[in-house]
């Protein structure tokens, strides 16, 4: 093996290690986020139920016209139509969340919602 062969081979063979040291805390730090609950987690709707899935104190508005129509709950009943859920708590956002009517379609203006939580 000529010198600069051996040169050239101790310098990959520290850039492969930084390499695998950097990839080991990407993951380490990607799983830090996930296990510590910061991963975003959005409302969830079972018919005509949105329900907030995180700690918090949530809002859910109208889409369009921001009307409140729950606070502070964990669930909030509503009729079909889109949706605005904010947790105040965490400044998180969601924006256009559907709730479907019995045969499927979505509708943009509520007649009158229910509070649970």
């Amino acid at each position: 093996m000529v010198a600069g062969e051996v040169i050239w081979k101790i310098k990959l063979m520290k850039n492969l290690k930084w390499r695998k040291h950097s990839l080991t805390l990407a993951v380490a730090a990607i799983s830090a986020t996930i296990f510590s609950g910061s991963v975003i987690a959005g409302p969830v709707v079972s018919g005509n139920v949105i329900s907030c899935t995180d700690e918090g104190w949530h809002q859910v508005q109208v889409q369009g016209t921001y009307e409140s129509l729950c606070q502070g709950g964990r669930q909030c009943t509503v009729p079909a139509g889109a949706y605005i859920v904010i947790n105040h708590s965490t400044g998180e956002r969601f924006e256009n969340i559907p709730v479907a009517d019995d045969e499927g379609d979505s509708v943009s203006a509520p007649a009158s919602v229910a509070a649970t939580g």
